[in-house]
């Protein structure tokens, strides 16, 4: 019992999406497994039939380290649930993370990771927990992952290219069906929480249906309000560092008077006065890749990224380069800084196919200044279905549905 308070201290309050604890740990993915029919993604929903998560990280160290995983059983609101580790997992909650394999050929050696994580009993929300030595005080880093029931169901009431009813808001209209849950009281039992593009910082939560329906057990969800619309934004910026040799689209200069090389995107301007232009992005995720030495697990090449941005900001205004490869953090390393005219950022980064966005705020609320926000605007969403189970006093998360708003 004392061991469990000691780890409920350790990780009081809500989980955020990620933390890292050592500079050191780079390029963290949590992801399906694809030979088991996965599709790689940032941070991932998979059915609890069909657990099939792959956890892979680099340690910009030459030799290896002793690290350890646990898995964390959280309720809706990110909070850990108190939750036995034997009630939601059939083994002993301390895992060895002991697949490595040295970095080959590169201008930064690092030993990238692998672990398979493990399947759980209970479908909800969970954050794994990385840490050196079986210490869990030497905390490295954390990720949320979801595992999801199919208990309930959401579906969007009209076609997703439909549902704009502002000119830079996209409102997300659905039902969810309950009919396999024990649910007397649907509005208090169930929580629902709708993501953009796999984002937490701007989820919609404690959203109350504008409609029940006791016999057919469903609830209806008109998010007509521009405080429950997402904005939205515009398709991501990109560029293409999958070469070192023939670096690709959206890329200046690559300085390679150094190790490792230096390379600069393309000059950025705002674009929020501009008028909307569409074309294909990967709604701010990325894609690891190295088409010059193959497998980018191992052989990727890391690179010091250099964003510029030809912007001035307000005197109370702060501009982030983001993106899943941030974890849409605000953290200082991507805050923007000034370079006379300019706004400049450098990040390090694996070879890869990456999307970006800048993230203006102002007095503490996010602008659209630098980027706009257009309804056309292609986005993924993903709606989740929580329900309190009253004999496990925690949330499960009893349904899930991913759609495309305006999809290409």
């Amino acid at each position: 019992m004392l061991l469990l308070t000691l780890m409920l201290q350790l990780v009081s309050g809500p989980i955020p999406g990620m933390q890292i604890f050592d500079p050191l740990i780079r390029t963290i993915q949590v992801y399906p497994d694809r030979d088991l029919g996965g599709v790689s993604v940032v941070s991932p929903a998979v059915p609890l039939e069909k657990q099939n998560l792959i956890l892979e990280f680099d340690d910009l160290r030459e030799s290896t380290e002793n690290y350890y995983a646990k898995v964390i059983h959280c309720n809706h609101d990110w909070e850990p649930s108190g939750l036995r580790d034997l009630e939601f997992l059939p083994v002993y909650n301390e895992f060895n993370i002991n697949d490595f394999a040295y970095s080959s050929n590169t201008h930064l050696p690092y030993v990238h990771y692998r672990f398979d994580m493990p399947p759980v009993k209970v479908p909800g929300n969970y954050v794994l927990m990385v840490y050196r030595n079986g210490d869990e005080s030497e905390k490295v880093f954390t990720r949320r992952f979801m595992v999801y029931g199919s208990m309930a169901t959401a579906a969007p009431l009209i076609r997703p290219g439909q549902m704009a009813l502002d000119r830079d808001l996209q409102h997300i209209n659905f039902t969810v069906s309950y009919a396999s849950l024990d649910a007397p009281d649907p509005v208090r039992a169930i929580n629902v929480v709708v993501r953009q593009n796999n984002r937490w910082d701007n989820a919609l939560t404690g959203l109350i249906p504008t409609r029940t329906d006791g016999y057919r057990k469903q609830l209806e969800y008109v998010l007509l309000d521009r405080n429950t619309g997402f904005r939205g934004g515009n398709e991501f910026r990109f560029f293409d560092i999958s070469s070192v040799n023939f670096p690709g689209f959206n890329t200046g200069y690559l300085d390679k008077s150094s190790k490792p090389f230096h390379l600069f995107v393309a000059k950025d301007k705002p674009r929020g006065t501009e008028v909307y232009a569409q074309y294909r992005d990967i709604n701010g995720s990325y894609a690891l890749d190295n088409r010059d030495a193959g497998n980018p697990s191992t052989t990727g090449q890391y690179l010091y990224v250099h964003f510029v941005l030809d912007y001035q900001p307000a005197s109370d205004e702060s501009i982030w380069v983001t993106g899943a490869w941030s974890d849409w953090s605000g953290q200082d390393g991507y805050r923007m800084k000034q370079n006379g005219n300019l706004l400049e950022a450098m990040v390090l980064l694996k070879q890869g196919f990456y999307n970006y966005r800048y993230t203006s705020v102002r007095g503490g609320k996010e602008t659209s200044v630098v980027e706009g926000d257009y309804a056309e605007t292609e986005n993924d969403y993903e709606i989740l279905v929580y329900f309190r189970d009253m004999r496990l006093q925690v949330d499960v998360l009893a349904g899930y549905s991913a759609f495309r708003v305006n999809p290409r």
